[in-house]
C-alpha cells in the first residue's frame, strides 16, 4: 500500500460555494470597506480571525459581520464540485489518507454537516480555522493534516483553489493540483503542479503519478 495522502481545502474543491461567498463578502464589502472594489478577491483563502484583523479589529464590526455571515452560510446550497464525490471514494477504496483542511471556522462546519452529514465520514481527519494560529498562504494547517495522518509532507497532494490556499500548499512541500474554480486556469498554474477544471476525469493513478513525480523531484525514495 502506497503511504500517501490527499489533502482537500473545501470550499471550490469539495463544494462549489465560491461565487456565493464573493456575493456575500461583496455585500459586507458594500457595507463597511466602499472604496476597496477587489475586497471580495483578495480575502479568498483567508480565515475570518484573519480577515477580522487585516479589516474588521472593530469589535461591533465583526459582531455584525458573523452575525451576517452565520445567516447566509445558513442559506448555502453546498453543492458538490463535480466528480469528487466519486473521487474521494475511489481513494478511500485504494486506502489513501485523506484529510479535509479549510479555512472555515466550527460554525461553519456545522451548518456544513446539516446539509451533508456525510462530509465528515469521507475523511481521516479535519482541520479547521479553530485548530490552527496562523491562516494561509501559511503552511501550518497542512502541516498539521500531514502530521495527525502521519505522513510526510512530500507524500502529500494538495488540493486548492485560491491563491492563498496554493501557496499554503507549495510552502508545506507538497505536491499542490490547484482547481481552476475561483480563478482562471492560467493564474492557478503559476502557483500549483497541475491544474484540472473538476474530478470528473481525475483518477486515483493520476494522483499517484503526480506524488511519484514530485518525490522524485525532491530525491525521497518511492518505498
Amino acid at each position: 500500500m502506497n503511504n500517501y495522502a490527499a489533502l482537500f481545502d473545501l470550499d471550490g474543491v469539495i463544494v462549489d460555494t465560491e461565487k456565493e461567498y464573493t456575493h456575500i463578502w461583496d455585500e459586507i464589502r458594500k457595507r463597511y470597506l466602499p472604496h476597496n472594489n477587489s475586497f471580495a478577491h483578495d480575502i479568498k483563502g483567508q480565515s475570518l480571525r484573519q480577515i477580522y484583523d487585516t479589516y474588521f479589529p472593530e469589535p461591533k464590526q465583526q459582531e455584525e459581520i458573523r452575525d451576517f455571515l452565520t445567516e447566509q452560510e445558513g442559506r448555502l446550497l453546498y453543492d458538490y464540485i463535480a466528480g469528487v464525490e466519486d473521487f474521494i471514494g475511489s481513494l478511500r477504496q485504494h486506502h489513501i489518507a485523506t484529510a479535509l483542511v479549510t479555512s472555515s471556522g466550527n460554525i461553519k462546519m456545522q451548518l456544513l454537516y446539516k446539509k451533508h452529514p456525510e462530509i465528515d465520514s469521507w475523511f481521516d481527519t479535519i482541520v479547521t480555522a479553530d485548530d490552527i494560529t496562523h491562516s494561509k498562504p501559511h503552511p501550518e494547517c497542512y502541516i498539521l493534516a500531514a502530521r495527525r495522518l502521519g505522513i510526510c509532507a512530500e507524500r502529500c497532494v494538495v488540493f486548492e483553489d485560491s491563491l492563498a490556499g496554493l501557496t499554503a500548499g507549495k510552502n508545506a512541500g507538497m505536491y499542490v493540483v490547484g482547481l481552476s474554480t475561483t480563478f482562471p486556469a492560467d493564474i492557478v498554474a503559476a502557483s500549483a503542479h497541475e491544474v484540472i477544471s473538476d474530478f470528473t476525469t481525475y483518477t486515483y493513478q493520476k494522483l499517484v503519478a503526480g506524488i511519484e513525480k514530485h518525490l522524485k523531484g525532491t530525491g525521497i525514495s518511492l518505498s
